[in-house]
């Protein structure tokens, strides 16, 4: 059996580690003992990107973000925006996918 605790993953896999950990500790134990946890957490890390490209993508959209919008606010506001962007659909993603309950 492959022993997976809170310092052998990292980010993403990481977060849902510990949020199972804290919310559903049965499951978690009985997932490493079948050793579908590492499987797990790598798909839940892919989901998370995925929501989070669809939240980012939109959200540029929907503010108009692109080459024109950045030469008439100029490039600093332009970098600003999408790191306000990036934030948000990060937060979003992770309420979504990480803190997620377990079906």
């Amino acid at each position: 059996m492959k022993y997976i605790n809170e310092h052998s993953v990292h980010g993403v896999q990481r977060m849902r580690y510990l949020y199972m950990e804290q919310t559903a500790p049965q499951v978690l134990r009985s997932m490493m003992e079948d050793e579908t946890l590492e499987g797990y957490l790598k798909d839940c890390e892919k989901r998370w990107r995925s929501r989070k490209g669809q939240i980012m993508e939109s959200m540029v959209q929907r503010r108009g973000l692109g080459g024109q919008w950045a030469n008439e606010h100029g490039w600093e506001e332009y970098l600003r925006e999408l790191r306000y962007c990036d934030r948000a659909a990060s937060e979003v993603a992770r309420s979504e996918v990480i803190e997620a309950p377990l079906a």
